[in-house]
């Protein structure tokens, strides 16, 4: 006796827990009539409200019959690449056209015309919203429908002949609605007809996948080799010299080639320009930073070492050819010996040369710093005559 009461009573709550999960699950007219409220209000500030709504099933040869020629047709591309249908009809569109180019809604009938690119493209973001919603709403709330997929605007459609030759599915679930938009200033009937396709939502569900597999084919390509080759430069050789070449001869590179070398992919397309160097002894090279924020305080302290051009790091000749440039220019030209003097200087060998010794000991803090001749203060041009201040290094 117990026994049977205690079964009467679970079983009892067990159809009650079932009622109550039924009651909060989201069957999908409920879903698509809240995913485009939702999206209108909170997508484009507009008051639209679904004030009639009739769903079935219906067979692929009846569903073109059940569209109107002078709506917006257009196909949604699904998830799984099955395809959807979707009709606006020409009072609702002219309503979420309007709102779309002028921010508010006629409050009278819009002349009959035929629909354009311009308005899908208009349309399309509510479309998505509306969509993306309706599929959220329902997976949140319930069970999930094995039907159920997502789907996007994809393109318009001639008519409805066209439009259901573009459909694949044998069934559609049919969902019309009768919507007022802006409180009653332009009503008009939208159609959404969604594939029964539970074979094409299994294959959605396996290319999906889990995290895991997910997670394992990052890394997998993460450490796929990649080949890259490093140009430093082309060069045009005769073929001549190029069957002569042997071990020890020498080709000609630019001086700028380390600093603007070439990184190319394994079928020789250019993906980057580098420096070339060596990090730890190995020869590598360092990506520009493209004047990414920060990409020169990440580069120091990292090992490379950047190899040298030819003449790179000689700046201390450079100055010192500029300073006697700079010298020439101050020092007045040398002029002939109108006497017709030697000027070998073989006739200086009577002269008394004791003085010379002393010149040439002259170290190079007596002579000073032969760079700042090459701009001495106050100078505003080579040969002006001006005189040069103490220090300066003449």
């Amino acid at each position: 006796m117990s026994e049977t009461g205690t079964g009467s009573i679970l079983r009892r709550k067990a159809v009650d827990g079932r009622q109550e999960h039924l009651a909060r699950s989201m069957p999908p007219p409920k879903a698509l009539r809240l995913g485009l409220e939702r999206a209108a209000e909170k997508g484009l500030a507009l008051a639209l409200d679904v004030a009639s709504m009739q769903y079935e099933l219906v067979g692929h040869e009846a569903l073109a019959g059940r569209l109107d020629s002078q709506a917006l047709l257009a196909v949604l591309d699904g998830d799984n690449g099955e395809p959807a249908a979707l009709a606006i009809e020409t009072q609702a569109l002219a309503g979420l056209v309007e709102h779309a180019t002028i921010g508010r809604v006629i409050a009278r009938p819009a002349p009959g015309r035929v629909p354009t690119r311009v308005d899908a493209a208009l349309v399309t973001p509510f479309v998505n919203d509306a969509l993306a919603r309706f599929v959220a709403l329902i997976e949140a709330e319930g069970p999930v429908p094995g039907w159920l997929q997502g789907y996007r605007f994809g393109a318009m459609a001639a008519g409805p002949r066209t439009l259901s030759l573009a459909l694949t599915a044998h069934d559609y679930h049919l969902f019309e609605m009768d919507l007022s938009l802006a409180g009653g200033a332009k009503s008009g009937r939208l159609v959404v007809a969604l594939p029964d396709c539970r074979i094409a939502q299994q294959k959605a569900d396996a290319a999906r996948g889990d995290a895991r597999s997910e997670k394992a084919f990052q890394a997998a390509v993460k450490t796929a080799p990649a080949e890259m080759r490093a140009v430093l430069t082309r060069l045009s050789v005769p073929i001549t010299r190029l069957q002569s070449l042997a071990v020890g001869d020498r080709l000609t590179v630019a001086g700028d080639a380390v600093q603007d070398t070439i990184l190319e992919s394994a079928t020789g397309e250019e993906v980057a320009r580098v420096q070339f160097g060596q990090v730890n002894g190995m020869r590598a090279v360092r990506l520009r930073n493209m004047g990414l924020p920060g990409a020169e305080e990440a580069a120091q302290g990292d090992g490379f070492v950047a190899e040298k051009s030819p003449g790179q790091g000689n700046n201390e000749l450079d100055e010192l050819l500029a300073a006697e440039t700079a010298l020439d220019a101050l020092l007045p030209p040398v002029e002939d010996d109108p006497a017709g003097d030697d000027p070998t200087g073989d006739d200086l060998d009577g002269d008394d040369l004791s003085d010379l010794d002393d010149l040439i000991r002259l170290s190079a803090e007596d002579i000073g710093d032969p760079t700042a001749l090459a701009n001495p203060p106050g100078k505003t041009g080579a040969g002006t005559g001006g005189s040069a201040a103490p220090g300066d290094g003449v």
